[in-house]
């Protein structure tokens, strides 16, 4: 029964490992060095205490999240900042209370980035509850302060603090001349689409471009129809071959990326062919030769770790 049990074990674990899915990324230490790799995924808010990653040659190595600064995967980007906060914001009316004003505590921890550009948007969660932040054009980090209480009648009111700050960032009101900020709403949507807006063509998209040499097994089929004095039947001849290929791909932290390719196909064979002249028979050694050019755009999809599909 013991022995039984191990086994239910081993097998449970083995099949956890193997459904931890990886995507390409990097992370950077305190001491400021940089790692890329495969990094394991995880669900946001919550992160783990440590990560896998897979470097080259297949080695899979853990790594503390607590010796991290900045932590990269997919289209996930988190940067540790130290910041203030209001942990009392909530929307559970149960938890609200008849305080409007802040009661700000200091965090040194990872940061979501939203949006990358002159003006950056961060996230923070605590317990289930977002609080923003944003970067100005200076590389100050500002605290974006919303919070919702209990009027003396229990009507739920706002203090939209967050507004008059950016109202009063000048820098802000240049690309948005137009915008009500009074409309604006304390929540993931609507301020990413402020901040892409505001940041115009200077809006930033997270790109890592890299050269990849590729080699490829090939098997050729050809039909040729050689004609000397008299028509020769057409025969079919078939090959292997192998095919070198220079792959440039445009942005590998897309899952599925798009890449410029270009490789080279060589076909050699020889044939004897016999033919009937007056002064009797003559063999003939045909020797052929061809290099073959492509060139072309690859669109991956269904990408992982193992199988690229394109």
């Amino acid at each position: 029964m013991k022995n039984l049990l191990i086994i239910i074990l081993i097998l449970f674990f083995t099949k956890a490992v193997s459904q931890v899915k990886f995507e390409y990324g990097y992370y950077i230490t305190h001491a400021d060095k940089r790692i890329e790799g495969a990094i394991s995924v995880f669900q946001l808010p919550n992160i783990p205490d440590e990560i896998l990653i897979k470097k080259e040659k297949g080695i899979t190595e853990k790594v503390l999240t607590n010796t991290l600064k900045e932590l990269s995967f997919g289209s996930t980007e988190l940067i540790r900042k130290k910041f203030t906060f209001d942990p009392t914001l909530t929307s559970d009316f149960s938890k609200l209370t008849n305080n409007e004003g802040f009661n700000l505590i200091d965090k040194n921890d990872f940061l979501e980035l939203l949006v990358d550009g002159e003006y950056k948007l961060y996230r923070f969660v605590h317990e289930g509850n977002s609080t923003f932040f944003y970067e100005d054009e200076k590389g100050a980090l500002i605290t974006l302060y919303y919070k919702k209480y209990l009027a003396p009648n229990k009507n739920i009111f706002e203090n939209k603090a967050f507004v008059k700050q950016l109202e009063q960032d000048a820098g802000l009101q240049k690309g948005l001349r137009f915008v009500n900020f009074e409309h604006l709403n304390y929540n993931e949507q609507e301020l990413i689409a402020f901040f892409k807006k505001a940041n115009g063509t200077s809006l930033i998209e997270k790109r890592i471009s890299k050269l990849v040499f590729n080699v490829y097994a090939g098997y050729s089929i050809h039909t040729m129809d050689v004609q000397f004095l008299t028509d020769q039947p057409s025969e079919s001849y078939a090959h292997f071959n192998v095919i070198p290929e220079i792959e440039y791909i445009f942005n590998t932290a897309k899952i599925n990326p798009t890449a410029l390719y270009f490789n080279v196909k060589l076909h050699a064979f020889k044939k004897d062919y016999m033919m009937m002249y007056e002064s009797g028979e003559w063999i003939h050694e045909l020797e052929y030769h061809s290099l073959f050019f492509a060139t072309g755009l690859k669109k991956y999809f269904l990408n992982s770790e193992k199988i690229k599909l394109f």
